[in-house]
């Protein structure tokens, strides 16, 4: 006894959910019975063609056996066309790194410098009103020997100008080892800021290890007078691989 199993030769014929529902069996998300009633309608409407032979002693279960050799057929299908997709999600995400690098904080990035260590960060904390960012760090050129903070201080109040004044700037290493800036360093980020002012400036600080890694922490406290008064600690925490 055999049956053969005849599908359109045009594959367009086949709608485009059977393979969704195909996929969904050969990852298990739906049963053989689920799947059995959409390879019944198929028969129904005549986009499967199943020839039954007339002698008699014809067991159905000859039938189930061409469905199952049909839909390995079709699960090796799917998976080839899993891996296809795959690889041109890579390809794509290959071409798209290319053209376009994305910013995660704080994701090293090759130098461009021979000698240059970069973490490209662009991080700001406000308190008050006054903004401090910390745009990069690492070994910077033009001194790339040395740790070093690409950072700036912004006041975006309204009213008189206030005076700011940076008393300490400390990196903490992963050895909980402390390292500090020397005053001198920080003086032209010093002075009066009106609304929406902005200085900026590269902060050296001396002996800190270019073998950085795990836990990194920048710590910049200014201090304020006349109407904004008091003293401030922004504190910047990173993760380095």
């Amino acid at each position: 006894m055999g049956v053969s199993l005849n599908a359109s030769a045009d594959e367009s014929l086949i709608p485009p959910w059977v393979k969704g529902v195909a996929n969904f069996w050969v990852e298990g998300n739906i049963s053989d019975s689920e799947f059995g009633d959409s390879i019944s309608f198929l028969i129904e409407q005549d986009i499967i063609k199943v020839e039954l032979p007339l002698e008699s002693g014809f067991q159905n279960t000859d039938i189930i056996q061409n469905l199952e050799v049909q839909n390995k057929k079709l699960q090796n299908e799917v998976k080839e066309l899993k891996n296809k997709i795959l690889s041109l999600e890579i390809k794509n995400k290959l071409l798209s790194n290319l053209s376009d690098t994305p910013y995660n904080p704080p994701t090293y990035n090759p130098p461009t410098y021979y000698d240059e260590i970069r973490y490209d960060v662009d991080d700001v904390l406000n308190i008050s009103g006054l903004n401090v960012y910390v745009h990069s760090f690492g070994f910077l050129e033009p001194n790339s020997d040395e740790f070093s903070i690409d950072m700036s201080l912004k006041y975006t109040r309204g009213g008189s100008p206030v005076e700011f004044s940076i008393s300490q700037i400390k990196v903490t290493t992963d050895d909980n080892r402390g390292y500090v800036a020397s005053s001198s360093e920080f003086l032209a980020l010093n002075g009066m800021y009106s609304q929406n002012v902005e200085s900026r400036s590269i902060v050296v600080v001396n002996d800190v290890p270019r073998d950085l890694g795990g836990d990194v922490e920048i710590l910049i406290t200014v201090e304020g007078y006349g109407n904004y008064g008091g003293s401030n600690s922004f504190t910047f925490s990173y993760l380095l691989s």
